[in-house]
């Protein structure tokens, strides 16, 4: 009998022992999984910007009179004047905005502009805002010759930095 209960017991505390491994290998690999996804989302978003901002013309850190956007502009970050082509010949340029709401890793940042058509072409009228990305803070900086968006704080264990891109010409407001 008294055998019997030194076996459960030491069972009891290698099952305990393989519970506890497991957990943590489980969390562990979850952690990995969100830095992943998190270099991931940063890098769509990142080629995106890249490409946006390539096209633009100008680029201004004020923030617009009126908030021609779906959701508020908890932290306004910048525009982009970018020329679109219209049917008359002469291209227009169309305010991008881009904001974030929330705070921290509840942070989301927003684009607030035409519509892209399937074709990759922005869309000559209208307004549609659409969420790009989520959990990373970003705090943006406009110089002379760049765009530096900046995340605030770095995520630990993603790998993620700070990204800068140049519009094809740059006029400061």
């Amino acid at each position: 009998m008294l055998e019997a209960m030194i076996v459960l017991v030491i069972g009891g505390l290698v099952m305990a022992a393989i519970s506890s491994v497991i957990t943590a290998v489980v969390r562990s690999q979850r952690t990995q999984e969100l830095a992943q996804q998190r270099r991931s989302d940063w890098s769509r978003f990142t080629s995106f910007l890249s490409h946006e901002v390539g096209e633009g013309s100008a680029v201004s850190v004020t923030p617009p009179a009126s908030n021609p956007c779906a959701t508020s502009m908890d932290s306004f970050l910048f525009s982009i004047a970018v020329p679109i082509a219209t049917n008359t010949g002469a291209p227009v340029d169309r305010q991008v905005h881009y904001y974030t709401t929330g705070t921290g890793t509840n942070t989301t940042v927003f684009r607030c502009g035409p519509g892209i058509e399937t074709s990759g072409r922005l869309q000559s009228a209208g307004t549609t805002t659409a969420r790009l990305i989520a959990g990373i803070p970003l705090a943006a900086a406009v110089d002379a010759n760049n765009v530096i968006v900046t995340l605030t704080p770095s995520i630990s264990g993603a790998n993620i930095g700070p990204f800068a891109v140049r519009t094809r010409s740059i006029a400061m407001d």
